[in-house]
């Protein structure tokens, strides 16, 4: 009798020692917060979250006054707004006004009963004041000039002419330029950051720090690491891959 006793007590203590995990809530952990933008009315600005296990995600707006928003409260308030990566880590809002400056996003992730929230990415938008930059009309000229009397080996290789380039500052004073080239529009923030976004809708993002983002509209993108490392998802297929890659 008391052999078959402690079968059972070993086999009850088996059992709770299978189920605990099952029924334990793993913790959200936030593994990239999204950063502020400075945009031009009209443009496009890119906000990145990550976290890890969670079951759904959600964008939040936050006014200057710190009352909060839903996407669809969003697009009832401003029915021109492109939001896409509504309930993607990638979230663009396309066709900014000027009335969206100052105001905030964040995303909470959630788990069951767990939520976690990012810190809020503060969203910029106004008209780059011109400064004394190096691109006056007469340097745009100029830039005309040297194009049209390259060589047709050296044409090959030259950039095209600055067609215009701003010198702005954020609220803290911190100097940042906006350059437009070709059709391409290159960002260079204070931090040692850039964004460039080119005419087909592809954009680079270049941290300080040497990693590489690249976003298409569709949704896809690639993700290059100082480590050697790449990941890639195709929202085609909705398919990831990754892998590493080595300097010759």
């Amino acid at each position: 009798m008391m052999k078959k006793a402690m079968i059972t007590i070993a086999a009850a203590a088996l059992t709770m020692s299978l189920t605990v995990p099952v029924f334990a809530s793993a913790n959200i952990k936030i593994k990239a917060n999204p950063t502020d933008e400075f945009r031009h009315p009209g443009e496009t600005a890119l906000f990145i979250a990550e976290a890890d296990s969670y079951d759904k995600l959600e964008w939040i707006f936050v006014d200057p006054n710190g009352n909060g928003y839903t996407i669809e409260q969003m697009k009832e308030m401003f029915p021109n707004l492109k939001l896409n990566g509504t309930d993607d880590t990638n979230f663009f809002i396309g066709n900014l006004p000027e009335e969206l400056n100052q105001w905030k996003v964040f995303c909470r992730f959630t788990k069951g009963e767990e939520t976690e929230e990012t810190d809020a990415a503060a969203i910029h938008v106004r008209e780059y004041v011109p400064q004394a930059v190096e691109t006056s009309a007469a340097k745009k000229e100029e830039n005309n000039e040297q194009t049209v009397n390259y060589t047709e080996d050296e044409d090959m290789y030259a950039e095209p002419p600055i067609d215009d380039a701003y010198d702005w500052y954020d609220e803290d004073g911190n100097r940042n330029r906006c350059i437009y080239q070709g059709g391409v529009v290159t960002t260079e923030y204070y931090n040692g950051d850039s964004r460039i976004e080119y005419p087909d809708g592809l954009m680079v993002y270049e941290s300080a720090d040497g990693t590489v983002r690249q976003y298409e509209e569709d949704g896809s993108f690639q993700v290059f690491d100082t480590e050697g490392g790449w990941y890639a998802y195709d929202a085609a297929t909705d398919t990831e891959s990754w892998g590493n890659y080595y300097d010759n």
